[in-house]
């Protein structure tokens, strides 16, 4: 008789582990000379035998839910030489998903989301296959205290904020509640170059692209963020970085790199503290980073208020001057005496009127005007003066030759000579007013000088 091996039968659910003693029905005993051994069939999932028990073991693949699988063994008695062995078939039924586990928790079961197989015991149903060991699966709100998206707000909090709870840049911050992923913590949501975390530690605000610390930006920023302008000084913030100017100060930038238009809070603004705003000092051509833009000592809202031009060296109030002049200024000759308004300062002179100078300070070219005035009154120009070598300051030294100039009142009731004859009579009477001793008496006015 010849020792046979029949065929088993076996109902396997999904999710578990099922056994069939296939020894039982078989012509072959238990023990250490007996082997059990999978040589074939359909089955695709794990098979293990236990030849001291007679069973085989089998855990199904999610998939073969609902079909019928096949194993074929071979029993061996390796007692006698050559072996004895035989073989058989056990059939395996796969159920239907009916196994309750559901290792994500998002209500499908492993089974259904395995094979896409609604199990008619469970309230959710499968809209095709999806991933058993993810709770976002194919629903990222199945589990509400889930944050399928790590941004740090439940699923069901992003629910009934309005947010979505499939991107990690929809959140209101307000309801950040659980850990955020790696992931977030590295991304940069606003696109500002900082990341979320390091936003989050500043105490800035991840979704605003303007809301930032400049030294924490360690991340490109995206176009949007390089095209905007955040303080709305008018000047883009990739223009910004690159001038080194910071795009969240309003009154930090480069006047030449404004291409945009300014926000009505920017142009409100007075960034230079001269009393006018930065929107005024656009229109009237002045410059709303410095409070003197033409560098004469006096502000812009100064010279407003007093009526002199800001943007005019020269046209100033010298009462008004409150401010350090600038190299500019001080190099300049406002009255084109020949002297620097900076000299004229230091000499204590006026550096607006062309006859308040000292003569040894004259270092510069004096104007057209200057040459063609008479500062002393005498008639003679202050350039002839120059040229003869007299002193342009000083009536009384001129030579009478070169007048080509009405004499000034001052000189003609003036006594050069001391004779007690002012020098306008003296002109009259034809007697010369450099010579003390021509004169006519009746013309004597005023007390002749001791000499």
């Amino acid at each position: 008789m010849t020792a046979t091996a029949v065929n088993d039968n076996l109902t396997a659910p999904v999710g578990s582990t099922s056994s069939v003693n296939v020894l039982t029905n078989d012509d072959y005993l238990l023990g250490t000379n007996t082997t059990l051994t999978n040589v074939g069939g359909t089955a695709g999932g794990t098979v293990t035998f236990d030849p001291l028990t007679g069973k085989m073991y089998y855990t199904p693949l999610p998939t073969e839910a609902g079909t019928s699988k096949t194993i074929i063994y071979q029993v061996c008695n390796t007692a006698p030489t050559p072996d004895v062995c035989s073989t058989a078939t056990v059939t395996i039924n796969v159920p239907s998903c009916p196994s309750p586990v559901d290792s994500d928790g998002d209500g499908l079961t492993d089974c259904e989301e395995s094979t896409g197989i609604n199990d008619p015991s469970t309230t959710a149903t499968p809209n095709g296959k999806s991933d058993p060991n993810n709770p976002c699966d194919p629903s990222v709100t199945a589990v509400a205290s889930g944050d399928c998206d790590g941004d740090g707000v439940t699923n069901g909090k992003e629910v009934t904020d309005g947010t979505n709870p499939s991107d990690p840049c929809s959140f209101l911050l307000a309801s950040q509640t659980v850990a955020t992923s790696t992931a977030w913590k590295t991304a940069d949501c606003d696109g500002d170059g900082v990341t979320n975390q390091q936003e989050l530690l500043d105490g800035t605000n991840p979704l605003n692209p303007c809301s930032f610390v400049v030294g924490s930006q360690t991340l490109l920023p995206n176009s949007v963020w390089n095209a905007t302008d955040c303080d709305g000084d008018g000047v883009t913030n990739a223009k910004e970085k690159l001038d080194g100017t910071n795009p969240n100060d309003p009154c930090s930038f480069i006047l030449a790199s404004k291409t945009l238009s300014a926000t009505l809070a920017w142009n409100t603004t007075d960034c230079d503290g001269d009393g006018v705003p930065n929107g005024v000092e656009v229109t009237d051509g002045t410059n709303p980073l410095n409070p003197d833009t033409d560098g004469d000592g006096v502000t812009d809202g100064k010279e407003k208020t007093d009526g002199t031009n800001p943007k005019d060296p020269c046209s100033y109030i010298p009462s008004s001057q409150t401010l350090t002049t600038d190299l500019s200024w001080q190099n300049a000759d406002c009255d084109g005496d020949g002297v620097t308004n900076g000299k004229e300062v230091t000499d204590g002179t006026n550096p607006s009127d062309p006859c308040s100078f000292l003569l040894a300070s004259q270092t510069v070219a004096t104007s057209t005007a200057w040459k063609t005035a008479d500062c002393d009154g005498d008639g003679v120009t202050n350039q002839k003066e120059k040229i003869d070598g007299t002193d342009p300051l000083d009536g009384c030294e001129y030579v009478a030759a070169n007048i080509t100039l009405a004499r000034s009142a001052t000189w003609q009731a003036s006594d050069c000579d001391g004779d007690g004859v002012p020098n306008g009579a003296e002109k009259t009477d034809g007697t010369n007013p450099l010579d003390p001793c021509s004169f006519k008496l009746s013309s004597q006015t005023l007390l002749a000088s001791a000499t």
